[in-house]
């Protein structure tokens, strides 16, 4: 990765300096270099974060997919259970939609309300 790379390039640069006797130039160094490093992980933890709301919004979707199918292999179905249906098939897509741009937060409330719907 370039950024690590570059917080290297940073660190050493500053070791540079502080063997030279450049006390103030290594300590602004390593005060670019420190941001840097809190900047990188502060990316990881967003990048960490991202990912288990992904994977949660994933396990709600396929709860909702798994029910529906469940509904709709019983052969009789009420008209108010057809609506039900219907609606969570939408919500379902809209969920889908939602996933497929990253938008997991808003991926889970579709599937969430989809699975309320059905078991009203």
């Amino acid at each position: 990765m370039e950024f690590r790379k570059l917080i290297e390039e940073n660190l050493k640069q500053a070791e540079g300096f502080a063997r030279q006797h450049q006390y103030t130039q290594a300590l602004q160094t390593l005060k670019v270099a420190k941001v840097m490093m809190l900047k990188l992980n502060h990316l990881a933890v967003l990048q960490e974060s991202q990912t288990v709301e992904a994977l949660g919004a994933r396990a709600v979707i396929e709860r909702l997919e798994q029910l529906i199918h469940r509904l709709e292999s019983k052969s009789q179905t009420a008209s108010v259970e057809a609506f039900k249906l219907e609606n969570a098939h939408r919500l379902l897509e809209l969920a889908r939609q939602a996933g497929a741009t990253n938008r997991w937060a808003l991926a889970n409330q579709y599937a969430q309300l989809g699975i309320s719907i059905l078991t009203r």
